[in-house]
């Protein structure tokens, strides 16, 4: 009954302004009446939700997509991805990273110029625990960061650049609308600034973890930046120079896991654990 109330009160507190129950939703989280609660009312009391600052996620609307000035281009398998890369004659690399600690997630990237070994710059940003943002989140950051850092860098107009990602659903939403879905404002910018960027753009799949140079470098300086080691706030991009709004999928997580946490603790304490365990002591359990 929980995980059922929790969902819709974190999907009205993510309409926008434009929608009619925006105002009924903001007024439940701001100003709560003292007396004749409604069912809004109580359950953002309850569940702890009124202080959370949650993106907004607009309707997908049916106009047809803009075709983007870059390409796209996912591989069929990793070996391939790898070989492409080694071989890739664009004369700017530029690789993106997100990393999460237990506590703390952050997002860098680098760039590369050809035939020059030396990087050629970098950023990184901070964006908080993993109660309030998730992987999918973090990956399009560091695609915005890596667009930052093509249009910041001198010498990137009109040239042939590779973006490589190593999350392909990222890829694969830069391509199309983006949908009614957690992350949508990330998507959106991305698209954007991809579209802004002077030169010729490609953004391209990259296996993680493949001993690739560029790559590995991204993934260190996005460890680097959970633990909350972060570029100047001038340097990056103006929507990260403030605190991002939670993600309504990372709230959703974290409150199902307080469930489960919650359940089990329940369970241990009940007598009827002690009996249970004699027929399957995994209890509970996914399967049977």
């Amino acid at each position: 009954m929980s995980k059922a109330c929790h969902r819709p009160a974190v999907r009205l507190l993510t309409l926008p302004h434009t929608h009619p129950l925006h105002r009924i939703a903001k007024d439940a989280r701001r100003r709560p009446p003292n007396k004749h609660l409604g069912s809004l009312d109580h359950a953002i009391a309850t569940l702890n939700i009124g202080n959370v600052k949650m993106e907004t996620i607009t309707p997908t609307t049916d106009e047809p997509l803009q075709q983007p000035r870059f390409k796209t281009e996912i591989l069929a398998s990793r070996e391939l991805s790898i070989e492409r890369e080694a071989k890739d004659p664009a004369d700017y690399r530029v690789y993106s990273d997100g990393s999460g600690l237990e506590d703390r997630i952050g997002a860098a990237a680098v760039i590369y110029k050809k035939g020059v070994s030396q990087l050629l710059g970098h950023l990184k940003a901070y964006l908080g625990p993993p109660t309030m943002h998730n992987t999918y989140k973090v990956e399009v950051v560091g695609g915005i960061l890596a667009t930052q850092l093509i249009q910041t860098t001198p010498g990137t107009d009109f040239k042939r650049i590779s973006l490589y990602i190593n999350n392909q659903l990222t890829i694969r939403t830069s391509s199309t609308n983006p949908k009614a879905a957690p992350g949508q404002h990330l998507v959106k910018a991305f698209i954007q600034e991809a579209d802004n960027t002077r030169s010729k753009l490609t953004i391209r799949w990259i296996s993680s973890h493949s001993d690739v140079k560029g790559n590995e470098h991204a993934d260190k300086l996005a460890k680097e930046a959970a633990e909350g080691n972060a570029s100047p706030q001038e340097q990056l991009p103006p929507m990260l120079r403030r605190t991002l709004p939670a993600s309504a999928s990372a709230v959703k997580q974290e409150h199902l896991a307080h469930l489960k946490h919650k359940w089990k603790s329940t369970w241990h304490k009940s007598p009827r654990h002690q009996r249970f365990t004699q027929i399957d002591n995994t209890f509970p359990f996914s399967k049977f």
